[in-house]
């Protein structure tokens, strides 16, 4: 089994912390940032390749040229106190229904790290738009309990940590339909905006496009 580090562990946490860790890596599972407990700064680290921008904000930093954002397949690595193994499969099975939707390659899972952790293998087309690629990151939370039916209704239903508010069940039904948003990573040259105002929660433009 193979055991992934997470640079500085218990690093940037959202408003309420709730025990997931994220970490890009490489094809060798190497951190290319420090394990993050707010998945926005995934964003950040792609944000700043697109735009070659080193990034500060909140706390974290990332300087450009970690990610070759031209070289799918694309690698996450996933952790958290409770062991994860025997939810591998859920989150793939919730994965797997917005790719075949969207027409991306189906990701991976390895298991990783004393089952405590996931290291996902991803396609290329998650990081075609912010949006997307914000989907991709809060999916990683909230699909790992899914047991297949209804997308929406499990959302709805799921618990507080893994949920989605009401309001995402419009986006979410669009992803499932195919659609991406009209978008660009290069469009907001403002760290501060486009963390804010350019994923899943507050993006505002068109979601007319097929992805």
């Amino acid at each position: 089994m193979k055991t992934l580090v997470f640079r500085h562990a218990g690093y940037l946490s959202e408003d309420v912390n709730w025990g997931f860790e994220y970490m890009l890596t490489d094809a060798a599972g190497q951190g290319i940032h420090r394990a993050v407990q707010c998945k926005d700064f995934l964003g950040d680290v792609v944000w700043a390749e697109h735009m070659k921008k080193p990034v500060d904000i909140y706390g974290f930093k990332y300087t450009p040229g970690g990610l070759d954002i031209t070289t799918p397949p694309f690698y996450v690595a996933i952790t958290h106190p409770a062991a994860l193994k025997d939810r591998a499969s859920n989150l793939l099975a919730f994965l797997h229904a917005f790719e075949e939707a969207l027409g991306f390659k189906r990701s991976k899972i390895e298991i990783i790290n004393e089952n405590t952790g996931l290291w996902i293998t991803f396609s290329g087309g998650w990081l075609r738009t912010p949006v997307l690629f914000s989907a991709f990151t809060q999916f990683l939370r909230s699909g790992i309990d899914y047991a297949g039916g209804s997308i929406p209704k499990y959302l709805r239903d799921a618990p507080m940590q893994k949920k989605l508010p009401a309001s995402f069940e419009p986006r979410i039904e669009q992803l499932l339909n195919g659609n991406s948003p009209k978008q660009s990573w290069t469009a907001e040259a403002s760290l501060v905006t486009f963390h804010h105002k350019t994923g899943l929660t507050g993006y505002q433009g068109s979601w007319e496009e097929k992805a």
